[in-house]
């Protein structure tokens, strides 16, 4: 049975299986990617503070190891569990510790938030880096002032793109904006290239598993997509900031 994700991220899913596919690169480069971020923009000491779920603590684990592969060193490292609402002891810690960075990884944004906001209330008045998940263009609206500053990751694409722009403006005018828009995008295309591989092999699932693996340079949604030897997309990440409620590239 093919399994084709839009959204899953996981660092694990690169070994899931023979029939598991993904639009979404995995956060093993994410991870990295705000480790070297955060290294090259000086921060010498991190602290990491993130929920105690399978997504989070995957970018837990790969930003540390590559953070302190480049010589930075981490500080403090708490977390929390995902019904805890009350992280004014571990921002205290936080504080404590004196990081020149934290690096927060929730697994939803309303807790994401709440962290943020607890960790300014503490006195934690460093720069936040964070994944994708507070990067909702809804989350950073709704939540400007606690989010204020705060860099994030997500999958690039081209929003400018054909398929992208037809595809953007009708889900706005059904839905208003697009929370996530890389994988509104990568939705889009999961569906589109399984249809292709039915049209193409109908319900041979080895045939379009196959197919799948062969796929270069598709014109998707989410850009030029190509799929690897593990099923996972060969994507780059854009680096964001969160100002004035508005979720805009980073000036480097």
């Amino acid at each position: 049975v093919i399994l084709f994700s839009p959204t899953s991220t996981s660092p694990d899913i690169t070994t899931a299986g023979d029939f598991v596919f993904r639009t979404a690169p995995s956060d093993a480069f994410a991870g990295k990617i705000a480790a070297e971020t955060a290294y090259e923009r000086g921060t010498m000491k991190a602290a990491i503070f993130s929920e105690n779920t399978d997504y989070a603590q995957g970018l837990h684990r790969v930003f540390k190891e590559r953070f302190e592969e480049l010589g930075g060193e981490i500080i403090a490292e708490e977390n929390y569990n995902p019904e805890e609402t009350d992280f004014r002891t571990q921002a205290l810690k936080i504080k404590n510790a004196a990081p020149d960075a934290v690096y927060l990884v929730p697994q939803t944004p309303a807790k994401g938030v709440l962290a943020a906001k607890q960790l300014r209330e503490a006195g934690v008045d460093v720069q936040i880096y964070t994944g994708e998940v507070l990067l909702g263009r809804d989350v950073a609206k709704d939540s400007a002032e606690d989010l204020e500053g705060v860099i994030g990751f997500e999958q690039y694409f081209d929003e400018t793109g054909a398929k992208a722009t037809a595809l953007l403006a009708k889900f706005k005018d059904a839905y208003g904006d697009p929370p996530l828009p890389a994988f509104q995008a990568g939705t889009y295309d999961v569906v589109n290239l399984l249809a292709e591989g039915i049209k193409a092999h109908g319900d041979d699932t080895e045939a379009v598993r196959d197919w799948l693996y062969t796929l270069k340079d598709y014109d998707g949604a989410v850009g030029s997509l190509t799929l690897d030897e593990n099923g996972d997309p060969i994507l780059t990440f854009a680096k964001k900031q969160i100002l004035g409620g508005e979720v805009v590239d980073l000036e480097e």
